[in-house]
Parts: C-alpha cells; structure tokens; sequence
C-alpha cells in the first residue's frame, strides 16, 4: 500500500510543476507577447525537461547515495524559480525566449517532474498506479486553481513568494520518503521497444505543437 506522505509529495510536486508553467508564462507573456514561436519553444523546452527528469531518474535508480543526491537536487532546485534571466537581448527571440524559460523555471520544474519516478522507484511497490493517480490529480487541481482562484486574487509577486513556500514544504515532506529496503522487481524484456515507446511518447506532443501552428497561422 503506498503510504499517504508519498501519494502528498506526487500531489503537491505536479501541482506546483504545472503552477510554475503558468506563472512563468504570465511573467514572460509581456517581454515575448503570443506569437506561435512563444508556443512552440515552450512546449520543446518543458517536453525537454520532461524527458531530461525521466533520464535523471532512470540514472538516479542505479546511484548508491539516491535518498540524498536526490534531496540535494530538490532542495539547490527551487532557488532561482521565478526568476527570468533578462536574455531578451539575444540575437534569436526563440533563443532569448528559451533561456528565459529555463532561467525561470527549468532547474525547479526539472525537480519537481522526476519526482513520482523517484518515489515509485523508493517505494518498491510492484504497482503504484496510486501515485501516479496522485500525480494527474496534482496537476488537474493547478490547472483550476491557476485561473480562477490565485491569478485573479494575488499579484505575481506573491504568487511566487506562495509557490516558494509550498516548494519549501515538498522538500520536507519528500525527506520524509525515505526508500525503503524492497528492490523494484525486474521487469521482463529489458529495454526491448524503448525506441517505440519514444516515438509514442513523442507524437503527441509533436501533433499539439502542429496543430496550434496551423490554427495560429
């Protein structure tokens, strides 16, 4: 069964992944206005930063010291959320607009996106459809919340002193998970089809930033 402090730490970690997108994207909307290539640069840099918190976590699995190395990385993580780097003046708006993103969000959405791999991996459960459930509701709950309750109530300001302190509060409550002794059972088959997988993972995405181009167009 998998205990309630680490079904709170997926919540919380994919509530404030998808608050930081959206308040990130309120704080840079004025410097890069709407543009397709606002949208199309956002999507690779978050889908890259997925995908670069999947490989962390895959690595982190075979790592001696994961319960500490991974406390470190949450903790150096959330400093410089929120944040831009002011690198508007970059010769390319895509490139400008890319280290912004990742000045701003990348290290704490990095963190916060490897998290339910990192306690499913801890927990040894041979099925933890229960935090990954707690993971969709997390980030279900900021998409409404974002809207119609902390963006019409709170300046951007305080918004981020808010989501700092809640980040501060996730950093406590994933030490608390500490790994427990159970090795994850192997999975059978290794890592045959992982190209497939890929290619399954990543036409969605690629049909949704398609998509928005053309009805941008």
């Amino acid at each position: 069964m998998i205990p309630a402090r680490h079904r709170a730490a997926a919540f919380l970690a994919s509530f404030l992944a998808f608050q930081l997108e959206l308040s990130t994207a309120k704080l840079l909307l004025p410097r890069y206005g709407g543009g397709a290539y606002v949208w199309t640069t956002a999507v690779a840099v978050f889908q890259g930063l997925v995908l670069a918190a999947a490989l962390y976590a895959v690595w982190l699995r075979r790592t001696r010291f994961r319960y500490p190395v991974h406390l470190a990385v949450a903790a150096a993580c959330g400093a410089s959320a929120l944040a831009p780097s002011g690198a508007a003046g970059a010769a390319h708006p895509a490139a400008a607009l890319a280290l912004d993103l990742l000045a701003a969000a990348g290290p704490a959405f990095f963190a916060l996106s490897s998290v339910t791999a990192v306690l499913d991996d801890w927990l040894g459960e041979p099925d933890a459809r229960g935090l990954y459930a707690a993971s969709n509701l997390g980030a279900l709950c900021a998409l409404l919340a974002f809207p119609l309750l902390l963006e019409p109530a709170l300046p951007l300001e305080l918004q981020g002193r808010l989501w700092r302190g809640l980040y501060a509060g996730w950093v406590v409550l994933v030490a608390s998970c500490r790994p427990g002794e159970r090795e994850r059972p192997s999975v059978p088959g290794g890592s045959d089809g992982a190209f497939g997988w890929a290619l399954a993972a990543a036409a969605p995405s690629a049909a949704l930033v398609a998509a928005t181009n053309a009805l941008g167009l």
